[in-house]
């Protein structure tokens, strides 16, 4: 996942040459990529990281820019990765899939989703890194292959797309790898 910036005014562009990020422990810099979710109103910084490690970003003056041409000051944001075995590990096997390009979601209890994968053709997908809890599947048969659910179109007597969801929940535990036939 990537470190996100949040805003409260709209944002508009960034200068990658005012940004510096680095490894605390050793002062090594670390590359990274920026790219700005204008409907999120997030600066996203994505980097390769690694476990138990401290990365401190610091973006200079002017390195960011609202649509009212706002600049920003000095920010300095210090992120803490954690150790692999606070993550769990979740294979699950799924059976019986109608059509194919599916979206298979692990889902909190709020319905909100945490973790996703799309195929073509698996069957058997991997989960790594997934934090610890309580987590339901959805699986949403994409019909029109765009990458998410679609509600369909009553004028155009198009359905919504198919969607299955599990009953039981799946424990995810820190330390764990697991495995599930759905």
């Amino acid at each position: 996942k990537p470190l996100k910036i949040s805003a409260n005014v709209p944002l508009s562009k960034f200068e990658k040459d005012s940004m510096n990020l680095m490894n605390t422990k050793d002062s090594i810099a670390v590359d990274f990529d920026v790219d700005i979710d204008t409907f999120e109103n997030e600066i996203l910084v994505q980097f390769k990281k690694e476990e138990d490690k401290t990365y401190e970003l610091q973006v200079l003056p002017g390195g960011l820019t609202s649509l009212f041409d706002e600049v920003n000051d000095t920010l300095n944001i210090k992120v803490k990765t954690k150790k692999y075995s606070e993550y769990g590990n979740l294979v699950l096997t799924l059976q019986n899939i109608k059509t194919y390009l599916i979206l298979i979601q692990l889902i909190n209890k709020q319905d909100e989703v945490k973790y996703e994968q799309a195929s073509e053709n698996a069957q058997i997908f991997q989960f790594q890194y997934v934090e610890p809890g309580e987590y339901f599947i959805r699986v949403i048969y994409d019909d029109n292959q765009n990458g998410k659910w679609d509600s369909g179109n009553y004028l155009k007597k198009i359905q919504p797309e198919k969607v299955d969801y599990s009953i039981k929940s799946i424990k995810v535990r820190a330390n764990w790898d697991d495995s599930h036939v759905i």
